[in-house]
């Protein structure tokens, strides 16, 4: 059975379900215990908040979520030290002995065919929003997720040219930057391809275009 816990940060209340000893949900954020990344930190590059004096991992995964830039963090249970990360994987991190680590899973995979427009309702229903992926470290966190669904389906996400063709804008109304993941020859616009979905390439999931009719499986993201 899920404990529920509280605690205040400034004048919000904030509900925590610790589900089990390894995840927390605080709304539709979810905390995952990663055991790979055990013992690290962050790089000071990549540390969002370094905090002393926290009393429990409770404490410590709200002060994430509090933070959207903050993607996880490494909790010191002798020392109460709470490090919050904004990275997804420890590629760059330093060795510290005696940390564990809680990944925020900002992603949920509806695994229930839908065209764009009704994917994109239904992540807004659940209080997110089609994913946006706007850099390597997030498109190499969708490729994780996705591998281990072990799902032979395409997936929608937050992206589509229905505005200006050929003019491709995430669903919070920013334009593509400079990182972008397509498949080789995409997009192509054939027969109106107008909606962005991922497709599994030996594990990498490419960008593609495709008709917004078209029903497939989605990745909601909450911050």
């Amino acid at each position: 059975m899920a404990t529920m816990w509280r605690t205040c940060f400034g004048l919000s209340l904030i509900f925590l379900y610790e589900i089990s000893n390894d995840v927390f949900a605080i709304g539709n954020i979810r905390f995952t215990k990663y055991r790979l990344f055990d013992g690290y930190t962050c790089s000071s590059n990549q540390t969002v908040f370094n905090a002393r004096d926290i009393g429990n991992r409770i404490m410590c995964v709200s002060m994430c979520s509090a933070s959207p830039a903050c993607l996880g963090v490494f909790y010191h249970q002798m020392e109460k030290r709470c490090i919050g990360c904004a990275f997804y994987m420890n590629v760059s991190a330093p060795a510290r002995n005696g940390t564990t680590f809680y990944r925020r899973e900002k992603y949920r995979l509806i695994e229930e065919p839908m065209n764009w427009n009704e994917a994109k309702d239904h992540c807004t229903v659940l209080g997110g929003q089609l994913a946006t992926i706007k850099s390597l470290h997030e498109q190499m966190f969708v490729s994780e997720l996705l591998n281990q669904a072990d799902i032979g389906a395409l997936v929608w996400i937050g992206a589509s040219d229905t505005t200006a063709e050929s003019t491709f804008v995430w669903i919070d109304g920013t334009t593509f930057s400079a990182f972008t993941y397509w498949e080789p020859g995409q997009p192509n616009n054939y027969l109106n391809q107008d909606c962005v979905e991922l497709g599994n390439r030996n594990g990498k999931w490419l960008w593609m275009d495709s008709r917004c009719t078209d029903k497939r499986f989605s990745l909601c993201e909450f911050n």
